[in-house]
């Protein structure tokens, strides 16, 4: 498992140990299983979102054009934070 850092996660793409894709799959699945924490901590996953992103940036990293060193990692945003097309619940 990769240090989930965001440092630990560019090194382990830069390495070549594992992709965007992979990194998303990773973390969805840690979200949605049933025996964590995942499903009490987030209201809701982007997964086809999330898989979409990933598939794009992986693709300009390839190319060497990682737009910051977020690009292509798995996020997740508190419901405090204003996304378009979403409510902001103000969560804390």
């Amino acid at each position: 498992m990769p240090d989930w850092t965001v440092d630990g996660l560019n090194a382990t793409l830069a390495a070549g140990n594992t992709n965007c894709t992979k990194l998303v799959e990773a973390a969805l699945a840690r979200a949605g299983d049933p025996r964590g924490e995942g499903c009490a901590t987030f209201r809701g996953l982007r997964a086809d979102e999330a898989r979409s992103d990933a598939a794009a940036q992986e693709r300009l990293r390839n190319s060497g054009h990682a737009a910051s060193p977020l690009a292509g990692l798995p996020v997740s945003i508190k419901d405090n934070i204003d996304v378009a097309g979403e409510p902001t619940r103000a969560g804390s």
